[in-house]
């Protein structure tokens, strides 16, 4: 916006002092005259020397861009009067700016294409100010939900700033959070959090850790994590970005409201409403003292419209989709998919008010839980045995799930896919006292469950199939093992589920029993994957990367490639000594396999070193590495 600000303000004082030098024509003097009554029009206590462009610039930090969209518009048709060839590039550019930025899509595109054939032919399209007004073409796609097209504009500009080097253009971060935001809608979660970690690495260094830049970053990324499922990391994640607003008086503005409504986004994912509800209100408090324009207005009543929905409260749900689905019509048309959305919605909610008495919800003769007191208890004990479980006290916890289970089991109408949860969560607490047989049995009775009430490719029956599969592995059983992280596997990627925990750990995990049944190829091409993901997204410094780089190492080591493995156990090595110090246990699998490697491959100093070392944590000396260790696996 600086340079913006700079260049803008440079050229209009130019124009301006050379309308009043050659003032030879009446038409000059009386832009120049107008030009000076649009800034007292706008600005009646600035002094005598202040700019339209001055004035313009004022409107646009503070966030008024109506304000600054109508003072550029008269702008132009006043320079028009004068030369309507001598229209600045970016007085077009930042018009349509603002109106993207107010949800007046219909009006940007006309300022969009004026920008980009002017700068076409000042700078041509290899520039990096022809890809900032391509960014404005993909948002405008974006606003109309044609998310393929405005993907492969979004793209095109990222190549010309990055030909360029421009990597510290405002515009061209801009573009990459666009660009990732939009990758959300069209389900490219991976490609998505690229360009945020590309975003996060320079606002960081520019800007800091508790800049309004860095919120920006972190709410984007909460978006993401939110289309991949991982709710509770989008709620962090947004949570950050909030309590940065915050800090900078920012809790009454447009972008604080964008937070409240991302959490309470979350919130309703995950079937907690009442939550929803709250923060949607808040959010559209400010909503409503931003007006009907403002970002969020009317994707925030059409978001509580659908919680109150799923609360049966049709009458305040249809209120709330009413105003939404008015508003996007004005903004939008009736093609877009959030009005369709809307009005599709708000009929369902008109229909069940308008049912006759004895075919209304409310009148059938069961209710979901006739039994008040026995779900409050099994929702409690649940709470509580999950609370137990995250501190670690499995027995404890399983203890809580027991109890329950049993007060769902006397409801008259369970909640199966709720039933099948607290199954899951027992098994996984006998998963961690090693109980596998009886964790296996739990697994596999929430698995059908889930089966017959969700259907095979649902996101939870990922997580069960995996569990299963962890328990089948610690009990030798690979080939079982296979089959469920196999199937884990296929619905984590149908989901676009590509970087969570669980499918990280399933194809670590699954690497390691192919490694047991001794086909290297799959374990290596599998372990190479995850290390790659983790990578990426996680960065190196973490024991679970230095677990799959072990693991991926070993694989190497067992197919006979000691020379591809010795490195990635270097390095796995290197982290491991980081995190644990150099003289602990930990390190023993991986100097053992690193030994076995320099022995097999002549490196007989470094193998006598890594030899002596062993000795020092173990008190024994290792064998010769022409018998390869046993068990040289962490999972």
């Amino acid at each position: 916006m600086r340079q913006f600000v700079h260049t803008l303000l440079a050229v209009c004082l130019m124009a301006a002092g050379g309308m009043s030098a050659t003032a030879q024509s009446v038409t000059a003097q009386e832009v120049i005259a107008k030009m000076e009554e649009l800034v007292r029009q706008y600005a009646p206590q600035a002094p005598a020397s202040t700019t339209v462009m001055d004035v313009a610039t004022a409107l646009y930090g503070v966030g008024d861009y109506a304000r600054t969209a109508s003072l550029l518009e008269q702008t132009i048709d006043i320079w028009g009067q004068y030369n309507e060839n001598e229209i600045p590039h970016f007085v077009y550019h930042y018009l349509a700016d603002c109106y993207l930025l107010t949800n007046q899509q219909m009006k940007a595109l006309k300022p969009i294409t004026k920008a980009l054939t002017l700068r076409e032919q000042l700078f041509g399209t290899n520039d990096s100010n022809y890809a900032s007004t391509l960014e404005l073409l993909g948002r405008y796609h974006y606003q109309g939900g044609q998310y393929a097209m405005a993907d492969s504009i979004y793209r095109q500009a990222i190549a010309i700033f990055e030909q360029n080097k421009d990597f510290e253009n405002m515009r061209y971060i801009a573009t990459l959070n666009a660009m990732a935001v939009n990758c959300g809608k069209i389900g490219d979660q991976d490609n998505a959090l690229l360009a945020l970690a590309k975003v996060e690495t320079v606002v960081r260094e520019k800007f800091g850790e508790n800049s309004l830049q860095y919120a920006t970053v972190l709410s984007n990324q909460a978006d993401t994590y939110d289309d991949l499922m991982n709710y509770s990391t989008a709620i962090n994640l947004s949570q950050r970005s909030q309590h940065i607003l915050e800090s900078k008086g920012m809790a009454g503005t447009v972008e604080y409201s964008g937070v409240l409504g991302q959490q309470a986004l979350s919130y309703e994912h995950m079937g907690q409403y009442d939550k929803a509800i709250d923060l949607y209100q808040k959010a559209l408090k400010i909503d409503n003292q931003q007006g009907k324009t403002s970002k969020y207005y009317a994707v925030h009543h059409m978001n509580a419209g659908l919680c109150y929905g799923q609360m049966s409260n049709y009458s305040t749900a249809a209120d709330h989709l009413r105003e939404a689905a008015n508003v996007f019509q004005q903004m939008y048309g009736t093609s877009h998919p959030y009005y369709q959305k809307s009005l599709k919605n708000l009929q369902f909610c008109l229909n069940e008010l308008n049912a006759p008495p004895h075919k209304k919800k409310e009148d059938k003769p069961s209710k979901k839980h006739p039994d008040e007191r026995a779900q409050q208890l099994a929702d409690e004990m649940f709470s509580k045995g999950k609370s137990l479980y995250d501190m670690g006290k499995y027995t404890q916890a399983l203890e809580c799930y027991t109890q329950s289970k049993q007060a769902q089991m006397t409801l008259t109408d369970r909640d199966m896919p709720n039933y099948a949860t607290t199954l899951h969560n027992m098994g996984l607490c006998h998963s961690k006292l090693g109980q596998y047989t009886e964790a296996i049995s739990l697994l596999d009775s929430a698995r059908l469950i889930r089966r017959d009430a969700l259907g095979e490719e649902h996101r939870t029956m990922a997580n069960t199939k995996s569990e299963l599969g962890y328990c089948y592995l610690k009990l030798n059983q690979h080939r079982t093992a296979i089959e469920y992280y196999t199937q884990s596997k296929h619905v984590l990627e149908a989901t676009g589920d590509t970087i969570s925990d669980t499918y990280l750990s399933t194809l670590s995990n699954l690497a390691i029993c192919y490694k047991e049944t001794k086909d290297y190829g799959a374990a290596i091409q599998l372990g190479s994957k995850a290390c790659d993901i983790f990578m990426r997204h996680d960065g190196r410094h973490t024991e679970n990367y230095a677990t799959m780089l072990h693991n991926l190492g070993s694989c190497w080591m067992h197919a006979g490639n000691y020379e591809n493995a010795l490195p990635i156990l270097g390095q796995a090595l290197e982290i491991m000594s980081e995190l644990y110090g150099k003289n602990s246990p930990k390190l023993e699998f991986t100097l053992q396999n690193m030994f076995t490697c320099c022995d097999m491959t002549g490196r007989v100093d470094r193998a006598e070193q890594l030899r002596n070392k062993i000795y020092e944590l173990t008190g024994a000396y290792p064998k010769s590495a022409h018998g390869l260790p046993k068990s040289p696996f962490i999972y």
